[in-house]
């Protein structure tokens, strides 16, 4: 240790810049060393270490669960296919019957498509129709509370005029 030193200080005499820099770098290397042997250190390692093991169990309990959903899949996969497989044949035979439609009679296919856009058109002038219904509605509010300020000033006249006489 005192060779250490020794040399240390014959450092410093020869060299002053570079001896402050080699001793802040010592000293925060001796500060970072007693860093790890501290406590600290352990406790935030213990703490990782903890934390780690509860990840551990819970990946090992949901690739159980995983484990588990598989060996029932075989069961409820059979009830899945089975309602998948009612609703195609359902659309099979709806679709069966829209393709004897079409080709059994061409024509009632064809006024399908127009008695469509008739319905569309219909609902347009429905929709024009309600629109003017509501805008009739509210002229007639407005001329309604205008008839009946008008009567209201009428008959105030009418009484101040009987009142005066």
């Amino acid at each position: 240790m005192e060779k250490i030193a020794q040399w240390l200080l014959d450092f410093v005499k020869a060299a002053p810049i570079w001896a402050t820099v080699i001793i802040v770098a010592a000293m925060i290397l001796s500060i970072l060393l007693k860093w790890l042997r501290s406590s600290s250190f352990d406790q935030s390692l213990t703490k990782t270490t903890s934390r780690l093991d509860h990840i551990h169990d819970v990946i090992e309990n949901r690739l159980s669960q995983l484990n588990e959903a598989l060996k029932e899949a075989p069961e409820t996969a059979g009830i899945i296919v089975k309602e998948h497989e009612e609703k195609i044949a359902q659309l099979e035979s709806k679709f069966s019957s829209l393709r004897t439609l079409i080709f059994d009679n061409p024509d009632q296919a064809i006024t399908i498509p127009l008695i469509k856009k008739d319905i569309d058109g219909i609902k347009s002038e429905i929709e024009r129709i309600n629109t003017q219904i509501g805008w009739l509605s509210s002229y007639n509010k407005w001329l309604i509370g205008v008839m009946i300020t008008l009567a209201v000033g009428v008959l105030g006249l009418a009484l101040s005029i009987i009142l005066k006489s």
